[in-house]
């Protein structure tokens, strides 16, 4: 089983600051002015995904990341 995990890739970053005014809850900047992480959101929110497609270096996005397969047995 897999699970969408948001990345936000700090070498590609250049700072622009979209990602944080778009969606400032899930984006934040560091000290260097690059993208933080702050926490990872729902899949299905708007404001994520305008901030990934706003991103002009492309720096974030979902990644298919697997989960633990204890979840699967019941």
């Amino acid at each position: 089983m897999t699970g969408s995990t948001l990345r936000a890739d700090r070498e590609r970053c250049i700072g622009s600051g979209l990602c944080t005014g778009l969606a400032p809850e899930v984006f934040g900047a560091a000290d260097d002015d690059l993208v933080e992480l702050l926490r990872q959101p729902e899949r299905d929110r708007a404001d994520v995904a305008r901030a990934i497609a706003s991103c002009p270096v492309e720096a974030l996005g979902w990644s298919e990341a697997p989960t633990d397969e204890r979840e699967d047995r019941g």
